[in-house]
Formats: structure tokens, sequence, C-alpha cells
């Protein structure tokens, strides 16, 4: 460790050696389903010495507490911070949808895609726009010999390319790019805001949402394309494109409130772009109606799959070593983005209950024909219903103690003080009501009232695992 610790203070002091900044790539399939013969469809992985990332990760973490600290972030950015996630970024997006749903509005939303985006970001722009930021001196000066003079090789089976200069880009793979990257993009934020558009960003996926009545659907569609150009010339001036071929449109609304509307087509920019009823959003498929019903299918397809899989091993491993494959292999596939679930129908949520009633019987030996409820109780194996739950009250957790994600935090208020009402002393939060049962779905409307319900000693604990297992012992008893 003394040793380490020199070797990195040298590095931060005279820069990262040219062989630390040499990188091989390694092409990986962006989705098994696309064809392997198209170079398009390879993701560009850059790999490095372990002791590089090492280096990275310090750096990085020195950017971050500076970006907190100074709060400039962009606000609506999920990507490579703490307490953001896909799901809390989606979770944001259907709490607007719902939202609107509730004032009998529809929401256009448009998922952009950028071309290659970490391959083309300009140095000369990212060290102007950190130096904006305040990062500046010797952290500006290292950032800079940390951007000049890199070199990468393609590794391809037994071949390993020659190596070449990049001269543009921040490498994938890294600990550092990523997070540069997102600094790169931070002026598009503020871009959008300029417009009056609701956005959320995930690395290089960008969403936009416009709220409208349906007899007002034109003018939404209008200023959904005075954004975009406005987007495609800040791209440009980036030295950034968009992917219109991987750039999508999907209304969201109840069925009354679509029908209201045009279907088909609509047009951008003398390009036609079709009306999606299904679109797969940070992995999660959202339907135009939020039923959930084809995010749900695929979950249990993947999860029956992978438990039938497993079953082959059955006799050869115990139930302890058994639970634990079932739980990283098959639950899994549930617990990734629950929260979303909430309020979705008793028929959605009744063919995730079987798949964990499957992995229960084949993990303890149950037949097809037993009463396993008071079992799965014993043995703490939640219902599908109390996963949801325990998930959305995780969330309102981190929330309320951390205050992250900021665009979830403002959704979050506590029961007025005004009268010194018992509510406020309890930590009650302020339970605001929907009008309609798409809207009582609403993160806004759903997590203060299940929050409320709760034991005021569980809510009044401040560490998030502490908190975790006595929310799930309330839950199994209630």
């Amino acid at each position: 460790m003394p040793l380490l610790v020199c070797f990195v203070n040298c590095v931060l002091k005279n820069g990262m050696p040219l062989s630390f900044k040499h990188s091989i790539i390694t092409p990986l399939l962006k989705n098994n389903s696309l064809d392997s013969n198209d170079v398009k469809n390879y993701r560009p992985v850059s790999n490095f010495p372990t002791i590089t990332k090492v280096i990275e990760k310090l750096i990085a973490n020195k950017i971050k507490n500076h970006l907190e600290r100074n709060n400039l972030w962009d606000p609506h950015q999920s990507a490579y911070r703490s307490f953001h996630s896909c799901e809390t970024a989606v979770l944001s997006i259907i709490n607007d949808v719902y939202a609107s749903m509730d004032r009998k509005e529809v929401t256009i939303a448009v998922l952009l895609d950028m071309s290659a985006a970490f391959d083309t970001v300009d140095h000369d722009s990212l060290l102007q726009k950190l130096e904006n930021l305040g990062i500046r001196d010797d952290a500006l000066r290292w950032l800079k010999e940390y951007m000049n003079n890199r070199f990468h090789s393609t590794d391809l089976g037994d071949t390993l390319s020659e190596s070449i200069p990049l001269r543009m880009g921040v490498p994938q793979g890294s600990v550092l790019g990523p997070l540069l990257f997102t600094i790169y993009i931070r002026d598009l934020g503020e871009c959008i805001q300029e417009m009056g558009i609701r956005y959320v960003v995930y690395a290089d996926d960008v969403q936009l949402l416009v709220n409208v009545k349906p007899s007002e659907f034109s003018s939404g569609i209008k200023k959904v394309e005075e954004c975009i150009n406005r987007i495609h010339k800040w791209a440009s001036n980036n030295y950034l494109k968009l992917n219109s071929l991987k750039t999508e449109f999907i209304v969201f609304g109840t069925r009354e409130q679509l029908s209201k509307i045009p279907t088909g087509e609509i047009e951008i920019n003398n390009e036609k772009y079709p009306l999606k009823s299904v679109v797969r959003n940070l992995g999660i498929f959202l339907d135009s109606q939020l039923q959930f019903s084809h995010h749900i299918d695929r979950i249990c397809r993947s999860a029956y799959a992978n438990l039938r899989m497993l079953q082959s091993i059955r006799n050869s491993i115990s139930n302890n070593q058994f639970a634990i494959l079932s739980h990283a292999l098959v639950l899994s596939r549930i617990e990734s983005s629950p929260s979303l679930l909430y309020g979705v129908n008793d028929k959605q949520l009744k063919k995730l209950q079987r798949v964990i009633k499957a992995t229960f019987r084949v993990t303890y030996r149950f037949k097809r024909c037993d009463r396993i409820e008071d079992e799965m109780r014993k043995s703490g194996w939640l219902s599908i219903r109390n996963r949801i739950l325990l998930r959305l009250l995780m969330i309102l957790h981190t929330v309320i103690t951390t205050g992250k994600p900021s665009y979830l935090a403002r959704l979050i208020t506590h029961s007025s003080n005004e009268h010194a009402l018992r509510s406020h002393s309890r930590g009650d939060l302020a339970a605001l009501g929907a009008r309609t049962e798409m809207g009582k779905r609403a993160f806004m409307y759903a997590a203060p009232r299940i929050w409320n319900q709760m034991d005021v000693k569980i809510r009044t604990m401040p560490r998030r695992e502490t908190f975790r297992s006595e929310a799930k012992k309330w839950l199994v008893q209630s």
C-alpha cells in the first residue's frame, strides 16, 4: 500500500504514463439479436490496466465532489451519480405521464440517441467546459495531459491491430471517460430548458416530454420540432450528431385520450416517424397506456428460461446454494426496477407472482399441489406487491435522507406545521390527491401515502440497510 500511494501521488504530480493511456478495444455486440456482420452494431469498449482505473477513480471522485459541492450537475442527468439510476430516471418520466393523464392530457415523448457520442468529443471544447465549471490550474493541466497522446489498438480474436492515435473522444470502459462526457453535454440541458420542455438525460440518451391536451396535439408536435432543431444545432456546434434512425416517438395517455389524436406517423423536419405503441427506454419497455404487459412478459420469459437452466443442476447442490443462484439469475429479473410497476393491474402482477412461487418451489423442493404462502413468509420471501412497495419505500427513504435525486425530491413535501399538527411531528409527508386511478399510480401521490402508513420508528432510521430490514419485516407482518 505505501508503494501504491507513492506511485499514485507521482502520477498525480507528473501525469499519466504513456503506457497507461494505451487502450485495447474489444468490440462487443450491443445486442445478440443484431447483425454481427454490421460494424455499427458493435460497442468499442476500451480496456486499461487495473492501476489506471484506480488512478482515474481518485480523479473522478475529486471531480464529483466539486460538482456536488457547487451544485454544478445537470439536475436531470442520472448517469454515473450516487442515488441516481435508470429506475429513478424512468420513475420520474412515468410520474409526469400519470400526472398528465390525471389532468386529461397526453404526453408526447421523444427518445433521442447520439451517434458514436463518446468517440466525437472535442478535447479543446471539453477543457473549456471544465474550466467554466471551476476546474483550473493544476487540475486542468492534469486532465489536458490525460487526454493528450492517447493511443488504441483493436483486439479481434487472436489479432491485435497496430496502435493508432486517438485525437478525439473519451474512452468507453474507462472510469473518467463517461464522467467527462456528462460534463461535455451538460449545457444541452440548459438549451432544452430554454424551450420550456421537460427532459431526462442518462449518459447520451435524451428523452423529451411535452404534455398537451388532445385538442392541442399539433401545437405540441410543433414545439417538439422546434426543440429538436435547437438540439441539432447544439450538437453540430459540439461535434455531435443525433441518430435519426434510432429516434423514436410515442404518445402516452389513457385509451380515451389517445382515441382523440392522430395515429400512424408524424412528420418532423420533412422526415416521417411512426408513432410507436411500445418503446424500450433505459432497459424498460413502456407501452402507450403504461399497462407494462410487454415488459412483464419479457421478464417472465427470461426468468423461466433461467429457472429451467438451474433445474438441471438442482440435485447437485444444497437448498441454500440454490437459493443464492435463483436470487441472482431468476428473482433479479423481477427486482430490476420493480417500483415502476406500482398500480399495475392484478392480471399482470399475477404473472410475476407465479414466477416467485415457481422459484420457491424448486428451491425448497415443494410440489405443485403444496400450499406455500405461509412457508414463503417464514423464509422472508416477499410477494410481488410487497417487493414493489419495499422498493418504493427504499427510494423514498433515500430521497428524504439525502435529497437525491433532486427531480424526485421536489415531488415530496412534509406535512404543514402551520398549526403544530401531530402529523408533522410524526414526520408524515403531504399526501396529495389524484382525481383518477391512473393519477394515483404517480410517485408524487403514491409514495407519501405508503410512507405515512408505516411505523414512525422505522421512518426515522437513518441507515439504509437497517431501514430496509425493518421495512421488510413490517411488510411481511402487514
